[in-house]
């Protein structure tokens, strides 16, 4: 939790003491468990922001914010092989002034020209979305593999406890190695990646 803070405002008229910061509470929770003797695992989290807003100055600051998320990855074959993958949810509340503003960010950018699917709404007090990724493939030996999904809706938003560079974007990769190990001439190691 942290307390209301307060800056003050000097000029040469007067010295004026505005609020900068609502009272907030801040919540993370982690769960994580493993199986098969640490080959299979599976998690959970939980993150949460309260802000007790009751000065008109602050309602550009989101109200709410909640994210849920969860975890699995399964190792085979010594952990030669491995498929994980993680989904989460959010959902933030706040005065039409925040949600814009978060419409509107960097991160967002809901007022773009070139996004049919986006419509910036400024009458809005709740956004919400969902974002995920799915890794898996071959990790060890000379010819390696693996492919990776991973995704963010246009309104997911992790910023208030956590970190999100941008939203509503689907990026897929796949990687073919041929990694050697031992010594080759003035070579110590020599890998080929496409």
């Amino acid at each position: 939790m942290t307390s209301k803070e307060y800056a003050t405002i000097s000029s040469e008229e007067a010295k004026i003491k505005e609020a900068v910061e609502p009272f907030t509470n801040y919540f993370i929770g982690r769960v994580k468990q493993d199986f098969n003797k640490g080959s299979t695992t599976l998690g959970g989290i939980t993150t949460s922001t309260i802000r007790s807003i009751k000065d008109e100055k602050l309602e550009f600051l989101p109200e709410k914010s909640l994210v849920a998320g969860l975890d699995f990855e399964h190792n085979w074959l010594n952990r030669k092989y491995f498929i994980n993958a993680k989904s989460f949810y959010s959902k933030i509340d706040g005065s039409e002034t925040a949600i814009s503003k978060l419409q509107r960010s960097s991160q967002h950018l809901y007022q773009r020209e070139d996004a049919d699917h986006l419509k910036y709404n400024n009458q809005l007090t709740s956004l919400q979305g969902w974002g995920g990724e799915v890794n898996g493939g071959k990790r060890s030996g000379k010819f390696r593999l693996t492919g990776s999904m991973d995704w963010r809706s246009p309104g997911v938003d992790l910023n208030d406890v956590g970190y999100m560079r941008q939203a509503d974007y689907i990026n897929e990769e796949v990687y073919l190695l041929y990694n050697v190990n031992k010594p080759k001439g003035i070579l110590l190691r020599y890998y080929f990646l496409l």
